[in-house]
């Protein structure tokens, strides 16, 4: 038999939410963070236009990876929880079952 695994599930599904409460938030701050690099970009000249382009593209891939990797994480810590749950149930049915069996 393998090592056991104690887990609540009501905990990983709160920390999901609060994922999900981050990921709006960044969302948000980084929209006004991106309005004012956009303000900021003809102000940029020759060269220096060219790599804060490559800054900006930078921090559009930065955002993205971000909020997916938050996104992703808020899904697999609900995942976690359900299949647990799921199976601490069937564990716990299973074993009524035989306890049931052996009450005769």
């Amino acid at each position: 038999m393998g090592d056991s695994v104690s887990v609540d599930p009501a905990i990983l599904r709160q920390a999901a939410g609060r994922l999900n409460g981050l990921y709006d938030t960044a969302g948000t701050t980084l929209r006004v963070t991106d309005q004012a690099i956009t303000d900021s970009r003809d102000g940029w000249r020759d060269t220096a236009a060219t790599a804060f382009s490559r800054f900006t593209d930078y921090l559009d891939d930065r955002r993205a990876t971000l909020q997916r990797q938050l996104a992703e994480l808020s899904e697999s810590l609900n995942t976690t929880a359900t299949t647990l749950q799921t199976q601490d149930q069937s564990r716990a049915a299973t074993t009524n079952q035989l306890q049931s069996s052996l009450d005769l």
